[in-house]
């Protein structure tokens, strides 16, 4: 085990992702356009890429959604699993688990963002004991499985509906 605290430190966790060869497995609650192009990069290399997040708030959140999406569909022969968690069910998905190839689980504060993995003071444990990890992915499994998917459409119908009934009450 080893542990980085400071601004920066996602350095460490991009090139470790980025160096991946067979399986990449994500929880973050945000994510940035530019590292889900970087899983899609990923994704060309022939690397298994399984990401859950939370419904996004921000634009660019969104966007990121939108291209990892764009890759989930059955449309394409490789494809990212990407499982987004409603409101309802989590407000937010909270855990930042990163593990790859079932040889290295990091898991700290650091969200999938640049802002995160450069600009914040951040911390991360790295973990590449066998047992560690497999404790680490079955917790990731646990997640994936608990939680279900619904697309930002379904939730952006839920919210009006809400609105609309908190408007049109007497």
């Amino acid at each position: 085990m080893e542990t980085h605290v400071g601004i920066g430190i996602g350095k460490i966790i991009e090139e470790k992702l980025l160096n991946a060869e067979n399986e990449i497995l994500i929880s973050t609650p945000m994510i940035s356009p530019d590292f889900a192009k970087k899983m899609i990069f990923s994704l060309k290399k022939g690397i298994k890429v399984k990401i859950i997040t939370s419904e996004p708030y921000f634009e660019d959140e969104k966007q990121a959604i939108s291209i990892l999406q764009e890759k989930s569909s059955k449309k394409h022969n490789e494809s990212i699993e990407l499982k987004v968690i409603n409101f309802k069910q989590a407000a937010l998905i909270h855990a930042k688990i990163y593990i790859i190839d079932n040889k290295i689980a990091i898991t700290g504060s650091a969200n999938f963002t640049e802002k995160s993995f450069f600009k914040l003071p951040e911390y991360i444990i790295i973990q590449n004991k066998d047992c560690e990890i497999e404790q680490i992915k079955n917790n990731f499994e646990y997640i994936w499985k608990n939680f279900r998917h619904e697309s930002q459409n379904l939730v952006r119908k839920r919210i009006k509906n809400m609105a609309k009934k908190l408007l049109f009450r007497t």
